[in-house]
């Protein structure tokens, strides 16, 4: 169920949804709307993007960002902030007619598109967003994205086959762009009884994205119905641990707690090098500077080839104290 709006955003929405009944820039006798007033329109955006920046979905920033749109309805960067703000507080349907509009000013920004599906698959528009997710196989920066969204629409569906055919051709991808692809390609072989072959998929899911919970949950439960308790534990340990720390607001605000379950888990799953840099970050705050360069020390250790050499100086100044 959408969350009401404060009462001066419904407002300022009825009169921008009020404007652009007409379609097109035309009122409804015909005649073309009014020339776009720039200076105002530009004073308007900046004031909007400022306030995005700070705080994306705060009541304040949408209405700066409906009153530039009331401006310029075709003005693709308030469009498409306009929609992410939307989208972050799950208002699917308040959202979509955004992206669409930005879309429709720039058809090669498959990045919009994949938010288009995205939100019609969320408000269950599952054959509209079919017809439109093979416009994201042919970017290379959203075909790892897209084959997800296809597979997944289609098991939606009760295509299952080819589902499967359309995760299959994800094989090749980095895994950072498939690894969601990956996942539920594991997914669907654990739900069919082919766990070393589902194993074997989330591995590589998780090596694209090693906080996946879907794959970490995986993970425990294929080396469980394996026989492999050992690993099945460390994984529910690993799981545990991301959900901790993503999902439980106390531990978000528990720095010390924090800090433990981000020394746990860089012990237990180093290949997650974020939780590394945050716990040193946070130890950095704390006026901890050897642990947190022993933090950082321990995390190049492993991830040292993912950043050139200029950014691994600046990450050495900004933890250990020395000058890159």
């Amino acid at each position: 169920m959408s969350r009401p709006r404060p009462p001066l955003v419904s407002a300022l929405l009825a009169l921008v949804l009020g404007l652009g009944a007409c379609g097109d820039g035309a009122t409804e006798g015909g005649s073309t709307a009014a020339p776009v007033d720039q200076a105002a329109f530009e004073q308007a955006r900046n004031a909007a993007f400022r306030l995005f920046d700070q705080s994306p979905a705060h009541p304040k920033t949408i209405e700066a960002l409906l009153a530039a749109y009331a401006l310029d309805p075709d003005a693709y960067g308030v469009n498409v902030r306009l929609g992410q703000a939307y989208a972050e507080q799950k208002l699917h349907a308040e959202a979509l007619p955004y992206f669409e509009r930005a879309y429709a000013e720039r058809p090669d920004d498959s990045a919009t598109l994949l938010q288009i599906v995205t939100l019609l698959v969320r408000l269950d528009r599952a054959e509209e967003a079919l017809v439109r997710v093979d416009g994201l196989l042919g970017d290379e920066k959203t075909r790892g994205a897209g084959l997800y969204q296809k597979a997944y629409i289609l098991d939606t569906l009760g295509r299952r086959d080819e589902a499967l055919a359309a995760l299959e051709q994800a094989d090749g991808l980095p895994f950072d762009d498939a690894y969601r692809a990956l996942s539920l390609h594991g997914r669907f072989l654990q739900e069919d009884g082919r766990f070393a072959e589902a194993e074997s998929l989330f591995e590589r899911a998780l090596a694209g994205r090693p906080d996946y919970k879907e794959t970490l949950k995986g993970l425990a439960d294929c080396n469980r119905r394996l026989g492999h308790e050992e690993e099945a534990r460390h994984w529910d340990e690993v799981l545990g641990l991301v959900l901790d720390l993503t999902d439980n607001e106390y531990i978000r605000k528990q720095r010390d707690v924090r800090k433990e379950k981000l020394e746990r888990l860089a012990q237990i799953h180093p290949m997650w090098g974020e939780g590394q840099l945050e716990l040193a970050d946070l130890h950095r705050r704390d006026g901890e500077t050897v642990a947190a360069c022993a933090a950082f020390e321990r995390w190049l250790t492993t991830h040292a080839s993912e950043r050139d050499a200029d950014e691994l100086a600046a990450l050495r100044a900004r933890y250990c104290g020395d000058s890159p």
